[in-house]
């Protein structure tokens, strides 16, 4: 049977699945109007024949409507998928309504700097390194020492959420240049100034940079969510011994 920390885990997992497959899916569901309203105004110029738009820009952006709408589908499947893992976890049936997830994603608050940092605010002493007796930030846990193996396991799991951190900085950054790239692409299209090819480049270009995004926060808080697992199993496996 699963430890309660390996419950905690997999609860958490599935819940940053739900908020991230449920904003994934609202930008899907954004680009998808977009295609829609593009493809309709391509045939409308397109039958009063003034060359403006080719038919091969029409199929183009038909074909960015059906990776969009295949994209819809994936999406909903893994939300299904998600809500009966967590579902089964928590005893309970989540259905579509449910409201479970529908805040949105944001990284998790993590506030240590470095790993000596982690270890002193864990209540945990470094077998490599030495440390003073007062350490005990924690007033419920005692200080325990680890052995040089736990040390690495966390030390790990530690540089992996400074790793995608350092990528969700990134992901934030070009969300925003995206984001931007594609409302004056719209509003060209709109105001009849645009042309078909780069709009169909910045609707495919916001749904892979934000999508990416978005998995890099589920990455972020997955990593932290892990460390805090090992964390709470090391902590407790050390303390039996002492």
């Amino acid at each position: 049977s699963l430890s309660s920390e390996d419950v905690t885990f997999l609860v958490k997992k599935h819940y940053f699945q739900i908020q991230t497959k449920l904003e994934q899916l609202a930008t899907a569901n954004e680009v998808r109007e977009h295609f829609q309203k593009a493809v309709k105004k391509s045939e409308e110029t397109f039958e009063l024949g003034d060359g403006i738009i080719s038919q091969s820009d029409i199929t183009k952006l038909k074909l960015g409507l059906s990776d969009t709408l295949s994209n819809i589908a994936d999406l909903e499947y893994d939300l299904q998928i998600a809500r009966l893992d967590l579902g089964k976890l928590i005893n309970r049936e989540l259905k579509s309504n449910s409201e479970i997830g529908k805040i949105d994603p944001f990284p998790i608050k993590f506030v240590y700097n470095n790993f000596e940092d982690f270890l002193r605010g864990r209540n945990f002493f470094s077998k490599t390194k030495e440390q003073t007796a007062d350490i005990a930030i924690s007033s419920n846990r005692k200080s325990v020492r680890l052995s040089e193996a736990n040390e690495l396991i966390l030390y790990k799991a530690f540089i992996t959420i400074k790793t995608s951190n350092a990528k969700l900085m990134i992901g934030k950054k070009n969300r925003k240049i995206t984001r931007a790239l594609l409302i004056t692409e719209v509003a060209n299209y709109d105001f009849g100034i645009g042309n078909p090819e780069a709009l169909f480049e910045a609707l495919i270009i916001y749904t892979r940079v934000f999508s990416s995004y978005l998995d890099s926060v589920y990455t972020f808080n997955l990593a932290v969510a892990n460390l805090e697992k090992l964390n709470d199993s090391i902590y407790k496996s050390v303390d039996k011994l002492n």
